[in-house]
């Protein structure tokens, strides 16, 4: 079921001003393999084009009906420990 994305519904649960009519539509971030494959692109480098990285970004959380595009700095979790490993 499709619903429009509404950021006021993040608003009203986050603040508690008013209990939203529905659950907000949240996830804390997407796989890029994810984004890619439902988008049918490649994600530009966030490092070298962020304006239409975060313009792919807001279209993939736009098209599936999610109620906020999560925004970030580069990068989002410390890497000093960080083991390349394939995917399982």
């Amino acid at each position: 079921m499709y619903h429009r994305p509404d950021f006021s519904i993040m608003l009203y649960a986050l603040g508690r001003a008013k209990e939203p009519g529905r659950v907000p539509f949240f996830e804390l971030f997407a796989d890029r393999e994810i984004i890619e494959e439902v988008m049918g692109f490649k994600l530009a480098d966030p490092g070298s084009e962020s304006g239409k990285y975060f313009d792919q970004l807001a279209s993939f959380y736009y098209e599936l009906g999610y109620d906020y595009v999560p925004f970030y700095l580069i990068p989002r979790f410390p890497l000093a420990d960080k083991i390349d490993s394939e995917d399982t």
